[in-house]
Formats: structure tokens, C-alpha cells, sequence
């Protein structure tokens, strides 16, 4: 159930992304390119946020 919940998360969060990105939610109409768009944009919140937790660990 897990794994079920973790997907549903995630296409939640490509539904956002294209929506605030002016992309189209039309399954025929996705591309590789909004993908990994998507996937680049993921990676930077997980690297932002784990340099917060170390600088907060720094000070």
C-alpha cells in the first residue's frame, strides 16, 4: 500500500508542476522533456532542503 500511496503523491506533484509550468495534463500531450523538467526540478527541492538541514546543523 505504501508503494500505491507514494505514486499517488507523485502524480500529484507532476500535476502540479505542469499546471504551474503551463504545461497541458492531456496524457497525449506529455514529453519526455516535461519529465525530466520535472524530475531536475524535484532533485533542486532535495538538495535545497537538505543544505538547510546541514547549515541548520552548522550554526
Amino acid at each position: 500500500m505504501n508503494t500505491l500511496t507514494s505514486y499517488a503523491f507523485d502524480l500529484k506533484l507532476y500535476g502540479e508542476f505542469l499546471t504551474a509550468n503551463n504545461r497541458s495534463l492531456d496524457l497525449d500531450e506529455l514529453t519526455s522533456s516535461s519529465v525530466r523538467l520535472f524530475v531536475q526540478d524535484q532533485s533542486s527541492i532535495i538538495v535545497l532542503r537538505q543544505e538547510r538541514y546541514n547549515a541548520a546543523f552548522r550554526a
